[in-house]
């Protein structure tokens, strides 16, 4: 195991596609049945992965860029996003758009002489989120926004099968 990978011996598409099927057929609170042909995947292949060399480091490390469009989960995932997007209504206080608008935020900030500015690099970000916090804070602003409990429970279940999903 190198760099917290494993190789894995059989590609798990298929079985994931019949996991994400089976709990879609369980989730009629949140998936109308007429929609569920276009959340499906009907004929999902493993997600590429692509590495792009970054020039401009030490060493030459690369940045793994992956392409899920054609991953079992894809459609189901965006999906289950719109869904929680409907009832969660999350502060996004911290994001901008793009580095205009960033530059137009830092030009508003009061800095004094003893004040300095630093950047992060959160390396491997999306693989080191905690799957059972994510679950858990979904938990409470599900519940902060009164969503009726065979809702929830389906939003969970689809939400913990796409984390579990993850090839990379």
């Amino acid at each position: 195991m190198e760099n917290n990978t494993i190789e894995l011996k059989n590609d798990p598409t298929d079985t994931h596609k019949k996991q994400i099927q089976q709990t879609m057929q369980k989730c009629k609170h949140i998936i109308d049945k007429n929609k569920s042909r276009y959340i499906l995947n009907i004929k999902p292949t493993a997600p590429k992965i692509n590495a792009y060399i970054k020039t401009h480091k030490d060493n030459n490390p690369i940045r793994p860029v992956i392409d899920s469009t054609q991953a079992p989960s894809y459609k189901i995932a965006k999906f289950l996003n719109g869904r929680i997007k409907e009832h969660i209504n999350l502060p996004n206080i911290y994001t901008i758009q793009n580095s205009n608008e960033l530059a137009q935020e830092l030009q508003q900030l009061n800095m004094g002489e003893y004040h300095k500015m630093i950047t992060l690099d959160i390396k491997d970000l999306y693989v080191n989120l905690p799957k059972q916090g994510i679950i858990q804070s979904t938990t409470i602003w599900l519940d902060r926004n009164k969503i009726c409990k065979d809702e929830k429970v389906q939003i969970l279940q689809l939400l913990n099968l796409i984390m579990e999903q993850n090839y990379f």
